[in-house]
């Protein structure tokens, strides 16, 4: 059959750069010789995709050695069960994974639209029972985090790949009965097929303005630009992976592409090669080069050991020049001319990381000297990294700053250009690039979670107690208590080390009492924090303008570890001798930019194991501010992150909306047989000088009997300007005594001392804190409105059934469209749909006021 590619793309909920993703990808597959089949728009549908997979398997001969490639980019999903914390601990899967098909929006409880990542994994295994050359290539994520990050870099422009709301799971459980188990327990992981993965699940995967021009997701765009350098050169998929994790990791700490199965294998073949690092060697005539040598970290100095294609070592040798970005090897002993292939198997680098220098040209020298001093360090070229991202910068005329890879200033006080500011600065530089090899650090075997020797908690603590919290996204202030669950799942001891890579990029050892590390034993649990958390704070050293990505890496080993190498000046490295561990050299090449390949060579037994978990959390320096909501039966907004730091694609949102409700029916809810039904709606957006507005709603309907559809023609909740966001809140409840309506409710509320300042009624809309106008606190004031909507409906029926909350971003379109898609949305008895129309072309500034008492909105303004 030849080579095959199946490339899926799924453009919604605010992506833009989908199509173009399989189109740059099928673009690189194709110069490899891949024949691509492409499922895009209205053919990426589930059942669309499916049909796709299916006919890939059948396509396929059994014992076929032909590679395969099957590529989705688009949003994916993570929904917690119910009880997921129970399941955690049982450890059993704690949410529904999931990808996001075109038609995901038509999901409702009965019909789920998703593709579970069980189907995925029985699907790559009916794949790979028929040939074992299987690579899968998922740039989508299932943690939807945003940060509000530095506006100036490619940061900004950050769309998360996750879908940014929930879905109905109740459809879905089927699915997971009749697929049951994996094979092997519930580990998703297939040893015969390659994974390539933009994140791990706790984290966040991006798609960004790309430096190819257009928008691309972020392990898209660098894992082409790696194919493309390769020009067809054997490496490993393992090598690549490494590549692409430090290029994206540079730019967007947050994620960290994976290579996951049989990583030793050659790119599209079967071929292994298990030493590490290994990198092919250019041979003409007696010259031996290795090149692209950017593109392989070649630096002066490297050794390696030179073996031909039967394994057998014939030399030595080391790097003696760098030019036209080729490494020069001079082997020890010299070799003759001939054809035979070689491979360079690194014993000794130096992967010093880039540094983009914007200063005075009389400081730029000064600087470029330090730095040329420095293991961990080397001037930004532009010729040998046009693809390769900074991983600081230091900027600035008449005194200088030091930004991270994603663009933050890492110093608050601007430093001096003379001698002492150029070596401060060179060493904060320093500082940054080893908080990013260590947040990048990866497992030993990144195969499925069974493969960790930890299970790793993150809780925040309160007055109440102590709660869970997600691995990755969350917020938090200064004084606020956080602490850290280890638990060791395997059979014999572990040895962990803590680390914290706090808002500065310093790297502080939290088990530094333990040097070889925290012994854990078979099932007991390392509680890092105490019984009342440990307090977070703010370094009084960078700005404070900005929140900021601070990261907890938990490194566990099955046999004790120096994890002071991390901590441990060079010299005394140096005097200590080689790491005896692969983790050991790793956590050295992290202190100093020097690795030593040879490290954690066993002379007999297995090699030992090791894992990596970290927890990744942003803190603000603004104080707390309360963002607290009533429960409601079904409550469908984006996740906190989102809100406060929308994403910013290039969608063309509207500027004008109108929301109605289309259908609303109450099914087996005794409270509302025969009565009043009365449905409280509050529309919220923000005007573009960052008022937030709210338009109050209040409709009934008399003599409902069950399974009645409510009379109602589109009825309108809201017509008017939106910008920024759209947030609905609905109550349905009796009300036989009609209560006074909510718009009524809130004009008299706004002159209640206790809620005076925080709310004003002007023409019956609701205002709300006109002094917040930061995104936080634009939250907050949504979440004030929403709270004290809720009191005076419960104040005017006795009691409230908060139906549904919701919100929509920019970014999404407001929601523009039918909800759900098809069908109806159900809790607690009652089901119903709303419309959300782009009206932005029908020009003037209008809505509706409160309801009259007879049920009746009125409009204000003129249309």
């Amino acid at each position: 059959m030849g080579k095959r590619a199946l490339l899926i793309g799924s453009e919604t909920f605010g992506l833009t750069g989908v199509n173009g993703d399989v189109e740059l990808m099928a673009e690189s597959l194709s110069d490899h010789g891949f024949e691509v089949t492409v499922k895009i728009n209205d053919a990426a549908t589930r059942a669309g995709i499916l049909d796709a997979y299916e006919k890939l398997i059948a396509d396929t001969p059994e014992g076929s050695t032909d590679p395969v490639v099957v590529y989705y980019s688009g949003h994916g999903g993570r929904d917690r069960f119910d009880d997921w914390q129970e399941r955690q601990r049982r450890g059993e899967p704690s949410h529904l994974q999931y990808i996001v098909p075109i038609d995901m929006a038509a999901t409702t409880e009965s019909d789920y639209r998703g593709l579970l990542a069980q189907e995925l994994s029985t699907l790559q295994a009916r794949l790979s029972a028929r040939t074992q050359n299987v690579t899968t290539i998922l740039d989508c994520c299932h943690s939807a985090t945003m940060s509000r990050g530095a506006t100036q870099s490619r940061a900004a422009s950050l769309t998360p790949k996750a879908a940014p709301r929930g879905f109905p799971m109740a459809g879905a459980l089927p699915v997971l009965a009749q697929l049951g188990p994996a094979p092997d327990g519930w580990d998703m992981s297939n040893r015969l097929a390659v994974r390539i993965v933009a994140c791990d699940p706790t984290q966040s995967a991006y798609e960004r303005d790309s430096v190819l021009g257009g928008r691309h997701g972020a392990l898209t765009e660098q894992l082409t630009i790696a194919l493309r350098e390769l020009d067809g050169r054997p490496v490993t998929w393992r090598w690549i992976g490494d590549r692409v994790r430090t290029r994206v990791s540079a730019e967007i700490p947050m994620q960290r592409p994976e290579v996951e199965g049989p990583g030793d294998r050659v790119a599209f073949s079967l071929e292994t090669r298990s030493a590490a690092g290994a990198v092919p060697v250019t041979r003409k005539k007696s010259v031996l080069t290795i090149e692209p040598a950017g593109l392989f970290g070649a630096a002066q100095g490297d050794s390696f050991q030179l073996v031909d294609d039967a394994g057998t070592a014939v030399a030595k040798a080391e790097v003696t020049e760098l030019s036209d970005d080729r490494a020069q090897l001079r082997p020890d002993p010299p070799l003759a001319e001939g054809a035979a292939e070689l491979i360079a198997i690194p014993v000794r680098t130096a992967s010093p990381r880039p540094v983009r220098l914007e200063v005075a040209e009389k400081v730029a020298k000064p600087l470029a000297e330090v730095i040329a001093a420095s293991s961990l360090l080397r001037v930004l070229d532009d010729q040998r990294d046009a693809a390769e991202p900074a991983a600081a910068a230091i900027v600035g005329d008449g005194a200088l700053t030091v930004l991270d890879g994603s663009g933050l200033p890492i110093n608050r006080d601007g430093l001096s250009t003379d001698e002492a500011g150029c070596k401060s600065a060179v060493a904060l530089a320093e500082r940054v690039v080893k908080a990013e090899r260590l947040r990048r650090l990866r497992s030993a075997d990144a195969e499925a979670e069974r493969e960790r020797l930890v299970r790793v908690e993150f809780f925040e603590h309160d007055p109440a107690g102590r709660a869970a919290r997600d691995l990755a996204g969350e917020r938090f202030h200064p004084g606020d208590k956080i602490s850290v669950g280890i638990t060791n799942t395997a059979d014999t001891p572990v040895y962990v080390g803590l680390f914290d890579i706090d808002l500065a990029s310093r790297v502080v050892m939290l088990s530094q009492g333990e040097p070889s590390g925290w012994r854990i034993e078979p099932g007991e649990t390392k509680v890092a924090g105490g019984d009342d958390g440990a307090e977070l704070s703010w370094d009084p050293t960078i700005p404070d303008d900005e929140e900021r990505l601070e990261t907890l890496v938990v490194i566990a080993a099955n046999k004790p570890q120096e994890f002071t190498l991390l901590e441990t000046p060079k010299d005394a490295q140096t005097r200590r001798g080689a790491p005896l561990s692969e983790l050991e050299s790793l956590l050295a090449e992290a202190a100093t930019g020097t690795r030593n390949w040879s490290a954690g060579v066993p002379t007999s037994g297995p090699p030992p194991r090791y894992s990596a978990d970290t927890i990744d959390f942003f803190v603000s320096p603004d104080a707390r501010i309360d963002v607290r909501e009533p429960a409601f039966a079904i409550t469908d907004l984006p996740p906190l992150s989102m809100r406060i730091a929308q994403p910013r694609g290039q969608v063309d949102a509207p500027s004008r909306v109108a929301v109605r409700l289309v259908a609303l029916k109450v099914r087996n809810n005794k409270a509302l047989f025969k009565a009043v039904v009365r449905v409280d709606a509050l529309v919220i957006t923000t005007q573009r000088d960052g008022q937030v507005i709210a338009q109050p709603f209040t409709f009934r309907f008399p003599g409902i009997q069950d399974g009645d559809l409510l009379p109602m023609d589109k009825l309108q909740l809201y017509l008017g300007d939106v910008h920024e966001f759209l947030d609905i809140a609905i109550w349905v409840n009796r009300d036989d005594t009609k209560g006074v309506d909510l718009a009524k409710l809130f004009e008299d509320a706004a002159n209640d001392t206790t809620i005076q300042g925080a709310l004003t009624a002007i023409g019956g809309l609701v205002l709300a804190a006109p002094q917040v106008a930061v995104a936080v606190g634009t939250v907050a004031a949504v979440a004030t409105v929403v709270r004290v909507g809720s009191q005076l409906v419960q104040a005017a029926v006795g009691k409230e059934i908060g139906l549904y909350r919701t919100s929509f971003l920019a970014f999404e379109k407001f929601g523009v469209g039918r909800q759900p898609a098809e069908g109806l949305r159900q809790a607690q008895g009652i089901e119903f749909a709303y419309e959300i129309v782009d009206i932005s072309g029908d020009g003037g500034t209008w809505g509706y006021a409160a309801s009259t008492s007879t049920g009746t909105p009125e409009p204000i303004g003129t249309p």
